[in-house]
Order: C-alpha cells, then sequence, then structure tokens
C-alpha cells in the first residue's frame, strides 16, 4: 500500500480547491436552472426555437425605420430569412428566395432579417439593392432576436404555421426545390 504524506500548505490549498469546484458545480446549476425557466410561456405554450414549439413574439424596425411586429402576421405562414451581406451561401440562396416570393407571396409572408450586428447598413442595403429583393427586410441591430431563435449561422430560415408554430427550421442555404417543398408542406398542413 502507498502511503501520501501532504504538507499543511498542501492540505490547505486542497480545502480551498475543493471550495472554489463546489462554487463552481453550485453555480452552474443554478444558472442552467435560470436558463431552463428563461423560456416565456404563452397560453400555456411553450415558446422555444425549435420545430413544432410557438416561435418567439418580436419587434423590430424595417430599414426604412418602420416598426414590424412578428403579431402582425398571425393568420398567415411566415418565412423568416436570417441573413448577412457578407455570407456565401446567403448571396447564392437569395435568387431561390425571391423566386419562391413571386410563387407564394399572396399564401405566405415572407421576411428577412439582416443580422446588423454583424454587417454593415451600407453594405446591407446594397445587397438588398442587388438582388432587388421584393419582400420586407427587419435590422436586427443588437443580434437580440437571432439569440430568440438561436441563429448560430447564416442564412438560417425559419418558417412558421398561421398560428405562429415553428413548422420548419434549416441552416444553412436552400434550393428553390427545397423551398418549394416547404412552401407546400406548410399550406398543405393550414388547410
Amino acid at each position: 500500500m502507498i502511503t501520501v504524506k501532504y504538507s499543511k500548505e498542501g492540505i490547505e490549498h486542497l480545502k480551498k480547491l475543493s471550495l472554489v469546484l463546489v462554487v463552481m458545480t453550485v453555480g452552474f446549476f443554478i444558472w442552467f436552472g435560470n436558463y431552463q425557466n428563461s423560456f416565456a410561456t404563452n397560453e400555456d405554450n411553450l415558446v422555444l426555437p425549435q420545430v413544432g414549439y410557438q416561435a418567439p413574439v418580436f419587434s423590430l424596425k424595417n430599414f426604412e425605420g418602420q416598426s414590424i411586429d412578428s403579431e402582425d402576421f398571425r393568420g398567415k405562414p411566415v418565412l423568416l430569412n436570417f441573413w448577412a451581406s457578407w455570407c456565401p451561401p446567403c448571396r447564392v440562396e437569395m435568387p431561390h428566395l425571391i423566386n419562391v416570393y413571386e410563387q407564394f407571396s399572396n399564401q405566405v409572408e415572407f421576411v428577412g432579417i439582416n443580422m446588423a450586428h454583424q454587417d454593415r447598413d451600407e453594405a446591407a442595403l446594397g445587397f438588398i439593392s442587388d438582388y432587388e429583393v421584393p419582400y420586407d427586410n427587419l435590422v436586427d441591430a443588437n443580434g437580440e432576436i437571432a439569440r430568440l431563435f438561436r441563429v448560430t449561422a447564416f442564412p438560417t430560415t425559419v418558417v412558421l404555421d398561421a398560428d405562429g408554430v415553428i413548422a420548419y427550421r434549416r441552416v444553412g442555404g436552400m434550393t428553390e426545390r427545397e423551398l418549394i417543398n416547404v412552401m407546400n408542406s406548410v399550406l398543405e398542413e393550414r388547410n
């Protein structure tokens, strides 16, 4: 059997280290509990940025300064597209989004959300102008809405049904065919 002898300083150091670990562990569980409780409830529906859950409610301004509230879209499916002007997949995806918008704009609300906290207004406006984006684009100036929807990469597309429940979520660019399939699926569920 091996016996280990510690000096008084070593024992004191181990006690301090143990105390720090206990405090950190307790702190983590307190934080995690608060994090889990941070999801709001809306009429007994859990608000969570995942498919099958009620989408977070938000309000943002468009590039003209007009305030847009997500509650205004209730009763109609909504496609939210989080993008940035410097994002190559966003540039590839945009013509597909515009084509699908032209096919479904009378049935689905399309809304772009520019990640202004990671973009420049001039570049974003140039992007909208270059592609002649026909639908409203909102400015997420401090990334608050991106955090609400747990957007971690661009583009991210979130489709809400007419009741504001997330019906589809995709991180990364989408083709026109994928977008059409999603639109048809959401509209079929509505009927």
